[in-house]
C-alpha cells in the first residue's frame, strides 16, 4: 500500500476489530479524521500567502464540518441506524458509488 502512514495505521487498526466493533472504530476514526483536516484547512484558511489556497480552503471548510457532522451523529448511533450512511460514505471514498442504492434504513 503506498499511502500516507496515518492511514495505513488506520487501515491496520480497523482490520484488527471485531465485526461488532468495526462501526463504532470506523465512525470514531472518520471524526478524528475530520477534526484534523478542520484544523489543516483552517490554518490555511487564516494563514497562507497563497491567494488561491486561502480561497480553496476557506471554500472547503463548511464541506468538511458538515462532513464532521456526520461522523459525530453516526459515532453516536454506532450500530444503529446510520451505519447504512456510513457505509455508503466508506464506499464513496473508495469509488464504489453505485453499487447498491436500494439497501436504505429508515431514521423514522
Amino acid at each position: 500500500m503506498n499511502a500516507h502512514p496515518l492511514f495505513r495505521r488506520s487501515v491496520l487498526a480497523l482490520q484488527k476489530v471485531s465485526a461488532k466493533d468495526f462501526d463504532s472504530k470506523y465512525a470514531a476514526l472518520m471524526v478524528s479524521d475530520h477534526k484534523r483536516d478542520i484544523k489543516a484547512f483552517q490554518h490555511e484558511a487564516e494563514r497562507s500567502t497563497d491567494p488561491e489556497l486561502k480561497e480553496f480552503a476557506t471554500m472547503t471548510l463548511p464541506k468538511l464540518e458538515s462532513h464532521l457532522a456526520v461522523a459525530q451523529s453516526a459515532k453516536k448511533t454506532a450500530g444503529g441506524p446510520l451505519d447504512w450512511l456510513l457505509r455508503r460514505h466508506a464506499e464513496a471514498s473508495r469509488g464504489e458509488v453505485g453499487s447498491d442504492t436500494s439497501k436504505t434504513t429508515s431514521t423514522q
